[in-house]
């Protein structure tokens, strides 16, 4: 493809009228770029993941990418689901343009940079203070140009105008000189920078998320079925003195009292976490540990920071926490209470049967596991028998006819999948939720139990 492109300088004030959804990634030699990214600014160092997931949400992309702080703020750009990709090139590799030229551009500044892409189309990318402009990613064809081209001018007064002509031609910055920038430059950027510009997975796929909040709702369904008809069924039981089944359940409804849903417990958690920062006067995240009573935060001094530097400022969020001091001057652990008010409590009646758990929510747990979140069931073992009365006979699991299961399971995948805690099922609890960091990628592994019917 012919990828001549020019640079311009700029200046303030307005953005276009008119913004397009989609973007486009072309093929640059090996590299992947990705034009018409939509970006925002962020006042503060930090950007809290639950920032970027509800911007994505808002403007349906999937992937998104973050620059360093400048001037206060940070930048982060996202890539439409509907961006168009050219043929040879990958979405999912795919490495932002005004990213690579905001990080390894030589001198850039105010600059306006143009390229040619396939199908006519044209990248045009705007920055301001080394910044992309909002609303100056964009793939126009030739017949807007001059529009486009006229609105990026308005940003600008007489003495930080543009001094330089876009792919050539004199009639769309008339009267300024030209300063000329190949395209073929995103061709033999560095691997380093490939990776600094490269756009991360912002969500979780819409089907997966979809599908584990249907498999939920079907569990509910019919676990709500059974619970009436098992609710009929007692009623219509007249209680025996000292019947061993009649012992049991009440000895299990006591132990299930202590119990909380874990769709109802991992919320706090998770919004915790998502407002976290990322860095803290030099110190890194690590790792979250939470459980729905306490999180526990681990920092490496990696960036360059103190235990001084670290106690000087208050975490954002976190107006009450305590600091441990790791041996070795390496590290530090920080703790803070969780605010948890779910209700506790199950009654065994509204357990559904063990069948019916791994038939509606074992099966969606096998489907998730091809998108990347695997859920593991262990097998469980019977909870609450109580001790008989005396002088009569033992209770055992063999003389009930129906008991109360305890399971543990586990989930391990990405932290986008987080949203899927809140569409578990009523009998599944929360334990533990931990989530490792590195660079921009988040982990999460989370730990609960389950109560059945057998």
């Amino acid at each position: 493809m012919n990828t001549k492109v020019a640079r311009a300088g700029l200046a303030a004030k307005t953005t276009p009228k008119k913004r397009p959804a989609a973007g486009f990634v072309a093929s640059f030699g090996e590299n992947s770029i990705a034009f018409g990214m939509l970006w925002d600014r962020i006042m503060g160092a930090k950007v809290a993941r639950s920032v970027i997931i509800k911007a994505a949400a808002k403007y349906s992309a999937g992937t998104y990418v973050v620059l360093p702080a400048n001037d206060g703020k940070r930048s982060i750009g996202l890539l439409a689901d509907t961006a168009g990709v050219e043929k040879g090139a990958s979405k999912k590799s795919a490495s932002s343009a005004a990213a690579l030229l905001a990080l390894g551009y030589p001198g850039i500044e105010n600059a306006a940079f143009g390229v040619e892409l396939p199908n006519r189309k044209i990248g045009f990318i705007g920055f301001r203070a080394g910044a992309p402009l909002i609303g100056f990613d964009r793939v126009v064809s030739g017949e807007v140009l001059s529009e486009l081209v006229a609105d990026f001018l308005k940003e600008f007064d007489e003495q930080s105008a543009p001094t330089v002509q876009f792919h050539g031609t004199t009639h769309i910055f008339p009267g300024r000189t030209v300063e000329k920038f190949d395209g073929e430059w995103f061709s033999a950027v560095s691997k380093k920078a490939l990776v600094a510009a490269r756009v991360r997975r912002a969500k979780a796929p819409t089907a997966l998320l979809m599908g584990v909040i249907f498999a939920a709702a079907a569990a509910y369904g019919a676990f709500t079925y059974y619970e009436h008809q098992q609710a009929s069924a007692v009623k219509q039981v007249k209680p025996v003195a000292q019947n061993p089944q009649a012992l049991y359940v009440k000895s299990a409804n006591e132990y299930l009292s202590a119990v909380a849903a874990g769709m109802l417990t991992a919320g706090p958690m998770t919004d915790k976490i998502n407002r976290l920062p990322m860095f803290h006067q030099g110190w890194v995240l690590e790792k979250a540990s939470c459980t729905p009573e306490t999180c526990t935060l681990s920092w490496n001094n990696a960036a360059g920071g103190t235990y001084q530097s670290f106690a000087s400022s208050a975490l954002p969020g976190l107006p009450q926490f305590q600091t441990t001091y790791k041996e070795g001057m390496t590290g530090l652990e920080t703790s803070f209470t969780v605010k948890n008010n779910a209700p506790k409590g199950f009654q065994m009646e509204d357990l559904p049967k063990q069948d019916q758990f791994v038939l509606f929510f074992g099966s969606q747990a096998q489907e998730m596991e091809k998108a990347g979140l695997t859920i593991r069931l262990d097998k469980g073992a019977v909870v609450a028998v109580p001790t008989a009365p005396a002088g009569t006979p033992p209770i055992t699991e063999s003389t009930l006819k129906e008991v109360v299961v305890e399971g543990t399971w586990k989930m391990t995948g990405d932290w986008t999948f987080y949203q899927a805690l809140a569409s578990l099922p009523g009998n599944m609890t929360v334990d533990l939720l931990e989530v490792g960091i590195t660079g921009e990628s988040m982990a999460m592994s989370v730990t609960g139990k389950y109560y059945v019917k057998k």
